[in-house]
Protein backbone atom coordinates (compact mmCIF):
# COMPACT_ATOMS: atom_id res chain seq x y z
CA UNK A 1 0.00 0.00 0.00
CA UNK A 2 1.09 3.44 -0.55
CA UNK A 3 1.65 6.03 1.89
CA UNK A 4 0.54 9.54 1.10
CA UNK A 5 3.23 12.20 1.99
CA UNK A 6 2.41 14.57 5.02
CA UNK A 7 2.59 17.59 3.92
CA UNK A 8 4.32 20.73 6.74
CA UNK A 9 1.94 22.98 8.45
CA UNK A 10 3.46 25.93 7.53
CA UNK A 11 3.34 27.79 10.71
CA UNK A 12 5.44 24.87 12.02
CA UNK A 13 8.53 26.16 9.68
CA UNK A 14 7.76 29.77 11.82
CA UNK A 15 10.63 29.54 14.99
CA UNK A 16 9.83 33.01 15.97
CA UNK A 17 7.13 35.03 15.07
CA UNK A 18 8.41 38.61 15.74
CA UNK A 19 11.26 37.43 13.58
CA UNK A 20 9.48 38.24 10.26
CA UNK A 21 10.19 41.84 10.84
CA UNK A 22 12.66 41.62 9.03
CA UNK A 23 10.40 41.38 5.73
CA UNK A 24 9.05 44.74 6.57
CA UNK A 25 10.75 47.02 3.86
CA UNK A 26 9.74 44.59 1.40
CA UNK A 27 5.94 46.09 1.15
CA UNK A 28 4.20 48.25 -1.27
CA UNK A 29 1.62 49.37 1.30
CA UNK A 30 1.97 51.73 4.22
CA UNK A 31 3.28 49.73 7.14
CA UNK A 32 2.91 50.26 11.04
CA UNK A 33 6.01 51.08 13.18
CA UNK A 34 8.43 48.64 14.74
CA UNK A 35 6.86 49.38 18.01
CA UNK A 36 2.92 49.41 16.64
CA UNK A 37 3.91 46.00 15.13
CA UNK A 38 5.55 44.59 18.36
CA UNK A 39 2.54 45.68 20.20
CA UNK A 40 -0.06 44.32 17.83
CA UNK A 41 1.97 41.00 17.31
CA UNK A 42 1.63 40.61 21.41
CA UNK A 43 -1.70 41.23 21.61
CA UNK A 44 -1.96 38.66 19.14
CA UNK A 45 0.00 36.21 21.11
CA UNK A 46 -2.15 36.77 24.14
CA UNK A 47 -5.40 36.01 22.03
CA UNK A 48 -7.26 32.26 22.54
CA UNK A 49 -8.29 32.56 19.24
CA UNK A 50 -4.40 32.20 17.87
CA UNK A 51 -4.15 29.08 16.17
CA UNK A 52 -0.88 27.49 16.25
CA UNK A 53 1.21 30.12 17.75
CA UNK A 54 0.92 32.08 14.43
CA UNK A 55 -2.04 32.40 12.68
CA UNK A 56 -5.67 34.08 13.30
CA UNK A 57 -9.04 32.16 13.51
CA UNK A 58 -11.00 34.82 11.97
CA UNK A 59 -9.09 36.16 9.37
CA UNK A 60 -6.43 33.01 8.73
CA UNK A 61 -3.71 34.63 8.18
CA UNK A 62 -0.19 34.91 9.97
CA UNK A 63 -0.79 37.25 12.51
CA UNK A 64 3.11 38.54 11.53
CA UNK A 65 2.01 39.51 8.06
CA UNK A 66 -1.35 41.26 9.03
CA UNK A 67 -0.14 43.21 11.94
CA UNK A 68 2.46 45.37 9.26
CA UNK A 69 0.07 46.61 7.71
CA UNK A 70 -2.22 49.92 8.89
CA UNK A 71 -4.97 49.41 7.06
CA UNK A 72 -5.62 46.10 8.17
CA UNK A 73 -6.84 45.79 11.76
CA UNK A 74 -7.53 43.18 14.44
CA UNK A 75 -10.49 40.66 13.18
CA UNK A 76 -11.87 39.76 16.47
CA UNK A 77 -15.89 39.82 15.72
CA UNK A 78 -16.49 41.60 19.26
CA UNK A 79 -14.30 44.33 19.06
CA UNK A 80 -10.39 45.22 17.34
CA UNK A 81 -8.01 44.55 19.87
CA UNK A 82 -5.64 46.39 18.18
CA UNK A 83 -5.68 50.29 19.36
Amino acid sequence: MKTSQQRECKSCRMVDIQADWSYHDNYDFETVTKEEFEERVSICLSCPSLLYKSTCAYSGEWVAYRAHFKSKSCPHPAKSKWL
